[in-house]
């Protein structure tokens, strides 16, 4: 094959690989055309396939660049030198480099650096490859409401009949049409930013993450203002600094000035602090986790809320606890050995009580919730929410925060990226990278695999936020003659003061941006409705939207989220927004989709439905010899279902069982967890449009409806409810 490309079209495509079978599957971007490229006992379409991939510029993969075009190259490489290689020989060639790819340690040792066409991989552009955002096809099916969800129809290692081709040329057709979607409808803006970016920098940013974009921009800014050397060597080895313990008191600002006597005892607590390595954990870590009761308590007496766990000591960690306060140790005694085993209490958090709220102190920010409920402006009362503007860039650009070996370079790179970005309209592609250079930084400081990295950078511009923030906080309390704060996050907060303080309150806020140079924004908000600082409802007074977070949110959701039951947070919009009971809102929704839900099991785990449930009497003799009747329940009929499975809870149906392998503990009992405890389901991963008004008669309105007001009945109760975190493995 031709190393200059000589084709201009872009093809979406998809490989299938079985013991007799090789597939290529494609959609032409534009155009729509398919094609399908078999090679099997019953076709061989190799010259086609070397004739139709010249005639490409660029082909668009899902989760690729690891295995289907590695496999592919292989494969142009062997047909350009042989192209009359008989069929079998080829298939068996393509089953060796497949084993060798899918078992591969080292995924990234697979990829092509020079490829023949070239690839673009969606599931790279969404950050799909990081542990919190990890993504398969099937759960982006889903999340895309495609009428077909459906895996693999055959296990790997077989060979397939001639129908089995069949189907597996369907299901291949359908991860290509996902792909398809994606790119069009969900990745179009990226790619043209990418397209845009990569001239203007000279770096092929393809197949980059937004992050790695915007540091990899910042990266280049730098290297033009002093040289490559300041973050690579004369190997193109990464330099950076690491750290084993950073003294807080170093790299504090002087500006830190409190009045009260629990910011004062924050305050001195970092003041005196050391941080010191815990394990592989972040070194920023130490400064907020696994702390010492009697150290804690020394500080803050009686003004902080105990969080009390245990740990198992190791000699990590005893290395690491101050000499100052001895180990607080209970002991518990192994059953097996006898063995007194020694176990470290520790205090989980560091956090204070000021005015009966808990602030929280992390590596993440500053973190602070008052109980749920829901929170009202008035004539009397508004609700105002202040936020600095580009906190941590700003805050390297103003106060000189950078890594060590970036001395005079990075913080004045925040500078000049902040005053570049207002040349350019905003959402265009050169502002938003830029805005991701300015904000994608912060995070590699503590990469091993970045330039930018040092800890100690991080944890300068961690710990001053948090005093910062703390000092706007405790000013706005002790000089506003009524101030009651309803959250706080990172950067910024949200507070209910008096009407006839506002003016009052901003002029507090203008000292505070005169003292610490930093810039704050306002929004006045009439009514909230929260769960925690992470989980709530702000509606803004006169125009604007509402702003939806966490277990609220429907609209604009994220790709690797789950999209399941929607119909929930829309009623519970519709409740506290327009006063619509979900009793009246729900069955008269339309959208049938907004009612499915989606299950998500482990590979070793199976998903069955069962029907026709009997109770059967069996006789028991284990208490008497005479015995005694007793009713068995059983279910009669096993309908197997895929792993990832589109269902929705119904008034007719099945009942949906996760089975699981035994535990270690019990080797020989299968378990088995119910899906929806109590319920009746119907699975729907074929969707047929004639069947809508059938499925929605069947909708069990009564479940959905109660979803809703679990979320209700818990806000307007002032109770907590703890919000699952997505594991990233749709």
């Amino acid at each position: 094959m031709n190393q200059t490309l000589l084709g201009d079209k872009e093809a979406v495509y998809d490989i299938e690989v079985a013991n007799n079978l090789f597939l290529l599957c494609s959609k032409e971007m534009g155009t729509g055309v398919r094609k399908r490229f078999q090679i099997s006992p019953y076709r061989n379409d190799r010259r086609e396939l070397l004739l139709y991939l010249n005639t490409l510029s660029i082909m668009t993969g899902f989760n690729s660049l690891r295995y289907d075009y590695p496999l592919l190259h292989r494969i142009i490489q062997t047909l350009s030198r042989d192209i009359n290689i008989r069929g079998r020989e080829l298939l068996r060639l393509i089953n060796i480099w497949s084993a060798m790819l899918i078992n591969s340690q080292e995924g990234y040792q697979n990829e092509v650096r020079n490829p023949f066409i070239k690839q673009r991989d969606l599931f790279r552009i969404h950050h799909f490859d990081n542990k919190a955002k990890r993504t398969g096809l099937k759960g982006l099916e889903f999340v895309m409401r495609m009428d077909n969800i459906q895996e693999l129809p055959f296990k790997p290692g077989v060979d397939l009949s001639f129908d089995e081709i069949q189907e597996t040329e369907y299901y291949c057709d359908n991860d290509v049409d996902a792909t398809f979607l994606l790119r069009e409808k969900y990745t179009s803006e990226q790619i043209a930013m990418r397209d845009k970016l990569s001239p203007k920098y000279s770096i092929d940013f393809t197949n980059f993450n937004d992050v790695k974009i915007g540091e990899q921009i910042f990266i280049k800014k730098i290297e033009l203002k002093g040289g490559r050397h300041l973050m690579y060597d004369e190997y193109n080895k990464i330099k950076n600094t690491s750290r084993t313990e950073i003294i807080v008191n170093d790299i504090l600002v002087p500006l830190q000035d409190f009045t009260t006597p629990r910011f004062k005892a924050l305050h001195k607590y970092f003041q005196d602090n050391i941080i010191k390595q815990i394990g592989d954990f972040p070194i920023l870590n130490g400064a907020f986790s696994m702390l010492q009761p009697a150290h804690i308590q020394e500080y803050f007496g009686d003004f902080y809320k105990e969080e009390i766990k245990l740990k198992k000591l190791d000699n990590e960690y005893q290395a690491y606890l101050s000499a100052d306060f001895p180990p607080d140790l209970i002991y518990k005694t192994n059953k097996k050995t006898g063995e007194e085993i020694p176990y470290l209490q520790y205090q989980d958090s560091l956090n204070i009580i000021f005015k009966d709220r808990v602030y929280y102190y992390g590596a993440g920010g500053i973190h602070m919730s008052i109980e749920p409920g829901i929170y009202e402006a008035n004539d009397e009362f508004c609700i105002m929410d202040i936020d600095v503007e580009g906190y941590y860039p700003s805050e390297s650009y103003i106060h000189r925060f950078e890594p060590a070996h970036l001395k005079g370079y990075y913080a004045d790179t925040h500078g000049e990226i902040k005053e570049e970005r207002k040349q350019y309209p905003k959402k265009t592609p050169e502002n938003t990278g830029l805005k991701l250079a300015g904000n994608g930084t912060y995070g590699k400081g503590n990469s091993d695999y970045s330039p930018l990295k040092d800890p100690q950078y991080v944890a300068q511009t961690c710990i001053n936020g948090q005093l910062f923030l703390s000092m706007l906080i405790e000013r706005v309390n002790v000089e506003l003659s009524y101030c009651s704060v309803l959250q706080a996050n990172t950067d910024g907060f949200t507070m209910i003061i008096k009407r006839s303080e506002l003016e009052k309150a901003k002029a507090i806020v203008a000292r505070w941006e005169a003292y610490t140079k930093l810039k704050m924004e306002f929004a006045y908000y009439s009514k909230m409705i929260i769960n925690d600082v992470n989980n709530y409802i702000a509606i803004p007074e006169g125009e604007g939207k509402p702003k939806f977070k966490g277990l609220f949110v429907y609209d604009g959701l994220e790709l690797h989220k789950n999209w399941s039951q929607l119909i929930v947070p829309k009623a519970i919009a519709a409740y506290f927004i327009n006063g619509k009971l979900p009793e009246e809102f729900i069955p008269q929704h339309e959208d049938l989709y907004d009612f499915f839900k989606r299950t998500k099991l482990q590979r070793s785990h199976r998903l069955v439905g069962r029907t026709n449930f009997e109770e059967r009497i069996e006789m028991d003799y284990s208490k008497s010899k005479r015995g005694r009747r007793i009713k068995i329940p059983t279910w009669t009929t096993e309908i197997p279902y895929q792993g990832l499975s589109r269902y929705y809870v119904s008034s007719n149906g099945v009942a949906l069982f996760k089975i699981m392998p035994p535990t270690a503990k019990n080797p020989d009992k299968i378990r088995e967890m119910a899906v929806e405890a109590g319920k009746v389901c119907t699975v729907v991963n074929r969707m047929q449009k004639d069947t809508f008004e059938e499925m929605k008669l069947n909708l069990n309105y009564d479940y959905y409806i109660e979803e809703a007001y679990k979320v209700i009945r818990s806000i307007e109760n002032h109770e907590h409810i703890d919000v699952e975190e997505e594991d990233g493995e749709n």
